[in-house]
């Protein structure tokens, strides 16, 4: 399985890459490359908003679903206001986390989505 993180934070990165041990590909781009296009293709899809980027957060998962399918497996990263939350959620994300310091929530939304995408897979054929 792949997953593909976009944050410009490298917290971040260490984060995920900690709770994944190995168990998955872990493929880290910048949001830059998100914004231009330049990724590759992945099961799961991880988009880390920081306070700058949330005002324009739905726009990114159009453009992944847009690339990817839309089945892919979105979780987003982010701590905005409740309608934020709601706008990337009814775009295409399967879920979120405000907060990836509590590292037992993050790992369970991990596993929860990594679920989902097997699930999603499994119902397509």
């Amino acid at each position: 399985m792949r997953i593909l993180l976009f944050s410009d934070s490298r917290r971040a990165f260490e984060k995920t890459n900690e709770i994944i041990q190995s168990k998955f590909e872990l493929m880290w781009y910048k949001y830059d490359d998100l914004q231009k296009g330049q990724y590759p293709l992945a099961d799961v899809v991880i988009i880390h908003f920081d306070k700058d980027r949330i005002q324009d957060a739905t726009m990114p998962i159009i453009r992944i679903k847009g690339k990817l399918g839309t089945h892919v497996s979105i979780l987003v990263i982010m701590n905005g206001t409740p309608q934020e939350i709601y706008s990337v959620l009814k775009v295409g994300a399967y879920d979120y986390i405000t907060n990836i310091d509590d590292m037992q929530e993050y790992k369970q939304k991990l596993e929860d989505i990594v679920l989902w995408n097997r699930y999603q897979r499994y119902i397509d054929f």
